[in-house]
C-alpha cells in the first residue's frame, strides 16, 4: 500500500541562498495577487474567470514581457503552484468547503513549493536554481520523493519534503475488549480512559499568556517599521512558534502512545468549530482536539462514537 508521507527539516541556508529564498516567496506570492486580481476585475465586469489554461497563458506571456521579465529569474514549476492553488481555492469556495481566496500579505505568506525536481543527498537538498542547501537532518528520507515545500517561520527557513513510501497492508482482525479503549476529552483533563488514567492538560498557551502579554505591550510601544519594532516583533512571534511546538509535541507523543498500546481507540466525535465559537474558545483551542483526533485517525483505525 503506498502511502504520502512527510519529513521536515530545517534549513541552514547561507546569505545568498536566503535572499534567493525570500525572491522565490515573493514572485509566487506576486502571481497569486496579480491572478487573484484580474479575476476579481473580471467578475466585477460580469466576465467569466480565468480558467488555469488561461491564466498559465497569461504567466507566460507576462514573463517574454520587458516589464517582468524579471519572472524567468524564478523556477517556472514554482511560480504554477500558486496558480494551481488559486484554482484549487475557487474550487473549494464553490464546494462550500472554504471561504473565497484572498490576497496574500508579504508579511504572513513567505513559502513557495517544488512538484518536482527535488533531490537529497546525506545532509543537502537540491533546489532547483538555488542549489544545493543544507540543512539539519534529524531522519532519513524514506520513499520517492513528489514535492517540496520551503517556509520561513520566526525560529528560520524549514523544508517538507513530501514522499510516497510503501508500507504493509493493514490486517483486519476481531476487536478484544482488552486491546480496546475509550477516551472522554476535557479542558482540565485533556484525557480520561475506560482504564482509569486521568493525563491533565498541559495548557501552554494559558501558562504562556503573562509572558506573551509583556511582549505584545512591548511591541505596541515600538516605532511601527523601527529596526527595534522588528525584532521585538521577531520575539513574540518565536514565543507563538514555541508554544505551537509544545502542544504538538504533547499530542503526537500521546496519540502514538495510545495507538502503540491499544488495538482499537474509541473517542466522542465532538464539533471543535463549534466549541472554539463559545466563550471557552480560548481554551479549545488551547487543548489542540482538532490535532489530537486526526493523529490518532492518521496512525491507526479509529472509531468515533457520538460522546
Amino acid at each position: 500500500m503506498l502511502i504520502h508521507k512527510a519529513f521536515r527539516y530545517k534549513l541552514k541556508p547561507t546569505c545568498a541562498q536566503e535572499a534567493w529564498f525570500l525572491q522565490f516567496a515573493g514572485a509566487t506570492r506576486w502571481v497569486w495577487n496579480m491572478m487573484l486580481a484580474e479575476n476579481q476585475r473580471r467578475w466585477a465586469g460580469g466576465e467569466p474567470r480565468l480558467s488555469w489554461v488561461e491564466q498559465a497563458k497569461w504567466l507566460t506571456a507576462l514573463k517574454c514581457s520587458v516589464e517582468y521579465g524579471w519572472l524567468n529569474t524564478i523556477h517556472s514549476q514554482v511560480l504554477q503552484e500558486p496558480i494551481r492553488n488559486l484554482e484549487q481555492g475557487y474550487q473549494n469556495a464553490f464546494a462550500k468547503r472554504a471561504k473565497m481566496p484572498t490576497f496574500k500579505s508579504r508579511h504572513r505568506h513567505i513559502r513557495f513549493a517544488y512538484p518536482q525536481s527535488v533531490r537529497v543527498h546525506e545532509i543537502q537538498v537540491y533546489l532547483p536554481k538555488i542549489g544545493w542547501v543544507r540543512f539539519c537532518k534529524s531522519r532519513a528520507v524514506e520513499g520517492e520523493i513528489k514535492r517540496a515545500t520551503i517556509t520561513m517561520q520566526a525560529s528560520g527557513w524549514y523544508v517538507s519534503i513530501l514522499c510516497q513510501v510503501e508500507v504493509p497492508e493493514y490486517e483486519s482482525v476481531p476487536l478484544h475488549e482488552g486491546t480496546t479503549i475509550g477516551i472522554d476529552l476535557g479542558l482540565r483533563s485533556f484525557l480520561v480512559s475506560s482504564e482509569g488514567a486521568d493525563i491533565p492538560a498541559p495548557q501552554y498557551y494559558l501558562k504562556a499568556q503573562k509572558q506573551l502579554a509583556q511582549g505584545q505591550r512591548a511591541l505596541s510601544r515600538k516605532q511601527k517599521g523601527s529596526r527595534r519594532c522588528r525584532k521585538q516583533a521577531d520575539k513574540v512571534a518565536r514565543l507563538h512558534e514555541h508554544i505551537a511546538n509544545q502542544r504538538c509535541d504533547f499530542l503526537h507523543k500521546l496519540s502514538t502512545a495510545l495507538v502503540r498500546e491499544n488495538q482499537a481507540t474509541i473517542a466522542e466525535d465532538l464539533s471543535v468549530k463549534g466549541l472554539a465559537r463559545t466563550r471557552l474558545a480560548k481554551r479549545v483551542h488551547d487543548v489542540g482536539w482538532g490535532l489530537f483526533l486526526p493523529m490518532l485517525e492518521r496512525e491507526s483505525p479509529v472509531a468515533l462514537g457520538l460522546g
